[in-house]
């Protein structure tokens, strides 16, 4: 399953053999295209900053977006059908993969889909066969997401690439790269907010290894570079389907690596790490608005809590949560953590109530032989290569209490108008101190 944000998978055997092994092409036909579009207009918005396209003139330029729909897509199919070919060598009845589209204008994060899943029509007889079908799909995702990035690190445009969607840049820094230091000052001064990716090891070993730092674009511009940013995305995908959760690629790895009662206390404890680590940032009893959310934020605890004790007495969830919160409460106050992890406070709910905690038994309960244990604890590897915790971080720059910039920092015309492109994609005509 390539889908960190639903989960459609049926363990119960079909009543209808013939109606659940018929083939839907022309549904999945239709699913793929519309995904290819959607993915084509993200990566057009990503790669010129703009959102025009919904025109018969934009429609025609929308080609721009290809590299980025098409590296995608590719990581994506090989996922799935890494799953789809190994449920078939094992005679286990499955769907083709079904993708997602999903086309947000006013997204903060628009990537153009939610990935892709297959259903699986019977459920797999032995340890081994769930192993090897949740394993799969990483495995072969996985080296897709190399191939796209060592092609995207290696393969970085000139600084002209990134003058011509900001053309203020030439005017602020000359011919040169900004480094993440240079941009952060200028637009510091001024005020912004901007989006910034996480980096995981594997990412900033490839940027140590291939990248060239006099070419290589400030980490807030990122986007704007199809193939690092589908690098990024797939192996942020990756990670979340390697969770060891429940019946996500990774629950079924640990399933057969340390049998389901050991998969189950690892899920629950993943899950907690999840929700401890996202909820930092969330517990505020300054005014009344933020303690009516600290308010929520404890029911929401308390729902997770209860899922991840199997619903113990009231009190035990309850003193739970309070320890949980006041735990995130004293790091927030030491460290002045700011909220940056609500994907993973969405990802445990998600977990909960529909990825599930426990995997399933299999029929025949079996250890895995040599060779497969070495491949999970490859995939464990890989997991932790791919992780990041912060995978997009929303960062707002405050100016200055005076509003005033230093005579260093600021652009060489102020009275220049030019074309700024927001981090989510849309496009307009201002000047920098409205940005």
């Amino acid at each position: 399953m390539n889908n960190p944000f639903t989960y459609s998978m049926s363990d119960s055997e079909p009543t209808d053999l013939s109606n659940a092994d018929k083939p839907k092409y022309l549904l999945h036909l239709f699913l793929f295209l519309l995904t290819l579009l959607t993915t084509t207009l993200a990566g057009a918005e990503l790669v010129s900053g703009k959102t025009d396209y919904f025109s018969w003139e934009g429609l025609l330029q929308i080609g721009i977006g290809l590299p980025y729909s098409l590296s995608f897509l590719t990581f994506l199919t090989v996922h799935e059908f890494g799953h789809y070919f190994t449920a078939r060598l094992n005679q286990v009845r499955c769907s083709l993969p079904y993708f997602i589209p999903l086309y947000l204008p006013f997204s903060v994060f628009n990537i153009g889909s939610m990935g892709a899943i297959i259903r699986m029509r019977q459920t797999p007889n032995s340890t081994q066969q769930y192993f090897d079908i949740g394993i799969a799909g990483p495995l072969a995702g996985f080296v897709v997401a190399l191939a796209i990035l060592i092609w995207g690190f290696t393969n970085v445009p000139d600084v002209a690439y990134l003058q011509q969607i900001h053309p203020d840049y030439l005017t602020w820094f000359g011919n040169v790269m900004p480094t993440n230091e240079d941009l952060t000052s200028v637009l510091g001064q001024q005020g912004a907010v901007t989006i910034e990716l996480g980096h995981s090891l594997i990412f900033e070993i490839f940027r140590w290894l291939f990248a060239q730092e006099s070419t290589f674009p400030p980490d807030m511009e990122l986007y704007h570079y199809p193939f690092l940013f589908v690098g990024y995305l797939t192996l942020f995908f990756t990670a979340l389907n390697l969770l060891p959760i429940g019946q996500l690629d990774g629950g079924h790895v640990t399933y057969g690596l340390f049998g389901r009662e050991w998969a189950g206390k690892i899920s629950r404890i993943t899950v907690f790490l999840l929700i401890a680590y996202g909820g930092i940032g969330w517990v505020n009893f300054s005014e009344l608005n933020d303690i009516i959310t600290t308010g929520l934020y404890l029911a929401f605890i308390i729902f997770i809590i209860k899922h991840l004790l199997n619903h113990p007495p009231i009190y035990i969830t309850i003193l739970s949560s309070l320890s949980l919160l006041s735990f995130q409460y004293l790091i927030q106050e030491i460290t002045g953590w700011e909220a940056t992890g609500i994907i993973w406070l969405v990802y445990s709910f998600i977990a909960v109530r529909l990825i599930k905690l426990d995997h399933p038994p299999a029929y025949i309960e079996q250890p895995l032989n040599f060779t497969r244990k070495i491949l999970g604890i490859i995939s464990l590897v890989i997991f932790i290569l791919c992780f990041t915790p912060d995978p997009l971080k929303i960062v707002v720059m405050e100016p200055p209490a005076n509003n005033e910039t230093p005579e260093e920092n600021k652009p060489k015309d102020e009275g220049i108008t030019v074309q700024l492109s927001k981090p989510w994609g849309f496009s307009e005509q201002h000047t920098l101190a409205s940005w």
